[in-house]
């Protein structure tokens, strides 16, 4: 699923698990919404201009793994069953939804051992509404959908150090 359906920008990101050294490691399967590539590299490039101002050094996504997670699936360690894919996508063509600007005012990092820096934003609403009727749509193809809270951000790098949250009017 590397291309949105057509019409949406939103797709299920479930890229097959790289080739990687650590036998049994899990992959986190998601729909999630995707910048366009200009958007993206945009981004990325604000982002590294965040952390250094912040001190933050993390290790950096790549500008075309930068998304919003919008509902998590479950996790596999090989690549999902092509029905339960095809369930997935039915599900997120199935959703309409008026259109919305997501804007990241605010950068902080998440607890945990990896302490992921992110951009939030404090005027989510558009993308808890889209939660919501991708929850709908997914229950309505037959997939277990367990509540779940979102905190909507895009996650920019990993295992930094953990800073403060700032709003983006006070970084350049």
């Amino acid at each position: 699923f590397d291309e949105p359906p057509a019409g949406l920008g939103m797709a299920p990101l479930a890229r097959p698990p790289r080739q990687a050294g650590a036998p049994g490691r899990m992959h986190s399967l998601f729909l999630a919404a995707l910048p366009e590539a200009a958007d993206a590299a945009r981004l990325h490039a604000h982002a590294r201009r965040v952390e250094e101002q912040l001190g933050f050094a993390g290790r950096a996504l790549d500008a075309d793994r930068l998304h919003v997670t919008l509902h998590l699936l479950g996790a596999c360690a090989d690549e999902p069953p092509q029905a339960e894919v095809d369930r997935w996508c039915r599900a997120a063509v199935a959703v309409r939804h008026a259109p919305f600007d997501v804007v990241f005012d605010r950068v902080a990092t998440f607890g945990g051992r990896d302490h992921p820096c992110v951009f939030t934003s404090t005027e989510d609403a558009g993308l808890h509404a889209l939660h919501q009727a991708l929850g709908i749509a997914l229950a309505n193809t037959g997939e277990r959908v367990v509540r779940q809270r979102i905190a909507p951000h895009m996650t920019l790098s990993w295992r930094g150090r953990r800073t403060s949250p700032a709003t983006m009017s006070g970084v350049s």
